[in-house]
C-alpha cells in the first residue's frame, strides 16, 4: 500500500495507522500502529443492471487477512448523470477477523469479535444544470464502523469534503447538496450541508477520535481548463464545522474538529 499523503510503499499491516491511533474502545491511545500483521487485502466486486437496466445492483467484500471483513451491497435506481432521477440505498457489514490484527488487544486494529452495520440512502435529481441530492446515514451502535484513513475515505452517501464519520458508532447523519454544472463553460459550484450526530467524545467505545456532534457547510467551486490547459483544474473550497450539542467540547476536543473554519485552494494536473 502506499498511504494518502506519504511517498512510500508499505507492508498492508504497516499501512494502517500512520497518521496515528486515535484511542481504544477504553480511552487509551491506539497502539496499533506499527503492530498490525497481515498477508494482504483480497478484494471482489460485482455490479449489474437489471429490470430492463432501470437498477443497478453492486456489491464489494474487501478482506484483510487478519484484520478485518468489510462487504457493501448497494441498489441504485436511475442514473442522475443520465436522466432525472436517481434513488440509491446501501448496507455495510464490518466484521474483525482473526484477533482484529493482534493477538494482544491493546494492539488489535478493532475487538476480537466486534461487528458493526451502516446504513446510507440517498434521493437526487436532476434538470438541466442543477442537481439537487438529499441523503442519510445510519452507523448502528453495535461498535464503531473502521475503514483506514491512510486508504482513503468511507463511501457514504452523506460524505462530506473534510468530513468522515469513519471510527464512530450510534451515528445518524443527514446532508443536501446543490450542484451547478457548466454555470460558466468548465466551472462546477457545489454547496453542502450536513448535519452529523454522534456520540458523546468521552463515550471511547464509540468515538474513536472524540469528535462531538456537529454541522457543517461547504463552498465548493472548481474550474476545468480546456484547450492548451487540458488537465489543468483550479479548485477553492471553504468548510465551515460547528458543534450543536449543549456540552461544551474541550479545547483537545474542539482544534481542528470543529467550531473552525478552513479554506483550500488547489491546483490539480491530471497527466
Amino acid at each position: 500500500m502506499a498511504p494518502r499523503g506519504t511517498s512510500e510503499w508499505e507492508h498492508v499491516g504497516e499501512s494502517i495507522g500512520a497518521y496515528g491511533g486515535a484511542t481504544d474502545v477504553e480511552g487509551r491511545p491506539g497502539m496499533y500502529p506499527g503492530n498490525l500483521e497481515s498477508a494482504g487485502i483480497f478484494a471482489a466486486s460485482i455490479s449489474a443492471p437489471f429490470w430492463k437496466k432501470r437498477l443497478r445492483l453492486t456489491g464489494w467484500n474487501i478482506f484483510t487477512e487478519n484484520i478485518f471483513n468489510t462487504a457493501m451491497l448497494r441498489l441504485e435506481a436511475g442514473n442522475v448523470t443520465e436522466g432525472h432521477f436517481m434513488a440509491g440505498i446501501m448496507a455495510i457489514r464490518q466484521d474483525a477477523v482473526a484477533d482484529g490484527g493482534n493477538h494482544v488487544d491493546s494492539l488489535a486494529y478493532l475487538p476480537k469479535g466486534s461487528t458493526s452495520q451502516v446504513y446510507s440512502g440517498r434521493l437526487a435529481l436532476r434538470t438541466g444544470r442543477w442537481t439537487w441530492q438529499a441523503n442519510y446515514t445510519r452507523i448502528t451502535p453495535d461498535s464503531r464502523y473502521l475503514f483506514p484513513r491512510e486508504w482513503g475515505r468511507e463511501p457514504l452517501y452523506t460524505f462530506l469534503t473534510r468530513e468522515r464519520n469513519e471510527g464512530a458508532g450510534d451515528v445518524e447523519a443527514a446532508s443536501i447538496n446543490i450542484i451547478v454544472k457548466d454555470l460558466l463553460p468548465g466551472l462546477k459550484v457545489e454547496g453542502d450541508a450536513g448535519v452529523y450526530w454522534l456520540p458523546a467524545p468521552d463515550d471511547f467505545r464509540l468515538n474513536k477520535y472524540g469528535i462531538p456532534s456537529y454541522t457543517q457547510y461547504n463552498a465548493n467551486l472548481q474550474y476545468i481548463f480546456g484547450g492548451h490547459w487540458r488537465g489543468l483544474a483550479a479548485q477553492v473550497l471553504y468548510v465551515v464545522k460547528m458543534p450543536i450539542r449543549d456540552v461544551t467540547p474541550t479545547a483537545d476536543q474542539t482544534i481542528n474538529r470543529v467550531d473552525m473554519h478552513h479554506v483550500t485552494i488547489a491546483l490539480n494536473y491530471t497527466f
